[in-house]
């Protein structure tokens, strides 16, 4: 959120230096793991820009659901049947970016340094495999059973909101200048942006229970640690884990060979 906030003031600092008079360029940056394309409006030794990134890269989450049942009078629950999910993909990125530049002298080859801030944009592909192990009623192994299926629309959205997420860039460059008008270099730098969630939710599921003997109806009784499931003929609870981590960021180094278009 502190992150969020600081745009404005970075605009409100940017804007009045791109319509004072100055020199336009723009630039286009080359990279393995990076391209991207950038404005900036040259004054003096500081040149502002604003542009767009894109890179594409694999990723990994693991989800793990337990579920568990319990008879009645006890509280304590066998596992019936545990769900271990990898979750692997090819998630696209794109990052507009608003920063600074700061050149350490006007000479034929010029060293500055950049500093900026980005917002992630994500689209995702990606698919789940499923190791499934189910357990018999005393709550040993009864058998294993592995799939594979595409990951269905409502995680691609949760998994494209956390990437949706703010960072910090900075690092250090150079430029030759051949002419007046163009110029090419070099550039070394830093992307920072993470976010993580590691949740684990218990349930429990209240159902109501027909007598065999005289028809009346019970409900699961959870309020005292799961130990009241009077009238429910061996039916019992069910009590289902679900634990779920993902970590989801971009923090990497990256070089790369900028061509400067002066105007």
């Amino acid at each position: 959120m502190k992150t969020k906030k600081m745009i404005f003031p970075l605009i409100a600092f940017f804007l009045p230096l791109f319509l004072i008079s100055g020199s336009p360029v723009f630039t286009v940056r080359l990279g393995p793991k990076m391209q991207s394309s950038q404005v900036g409006f040259q004054v003096g030794p500081i040149q502002p820009y604003i542009g767009l990134d894109y890179m594409s890269m694999g990723f990994n989450a693991n989800v793990i659901i337990t579920n568990s049942h319990a008879e009645t009078d006890t509280s304590i629950f066998i596992t019936d049947y545990k769900i271990d999910s990898d979750i692997e993909g090819n998630v696209r990125i794109w990052m507009p970016h608003i920063g600074v530049r700061y050149y350490i002298n006007n000479h034929t080859t010029k060293p500055y340094l950049f500093a900026g801030i980005f917002k992630s944009f994500a689209s995702i592909d990606a698919g789940a495999d499923f190791d499934n192990t189910y357990y018999d009623e005393n709550g040993n192994i009864d058998f294993t059973a592995s799939e594979s299926e595409k990951l269905d629309k409502e995680t691609v959205s949760l998994l494209e909101d956390l990437l949706g997420i703010w960072g910090l860039n900075f690092g250090l460059g150079a430029e030759y200048t051949v002419n007046e008008h163009f110029s090419i270099g070099g550039e070394f730098g830093f992307k920072y942006a993470k976010t993580s969630t590691s949740s684990t939710n218990e349930a429990i599921e209240s159902v109501d229970y027909s007598d065999y003997y005289t028809g009346d109806y019970y409900s699961v009784n959870i309020s005292d640690g799961y130990n009241e499931y009077s009238g429910m003929n061996d039916q019992g609870a069910i009590k289902t884990v679900t634990k779920t981590d993902v970590t989801a960021g971009l923090t990497f180094s990256y070089a790369a060979v900028c061509l400067n278009f002066h105007f």
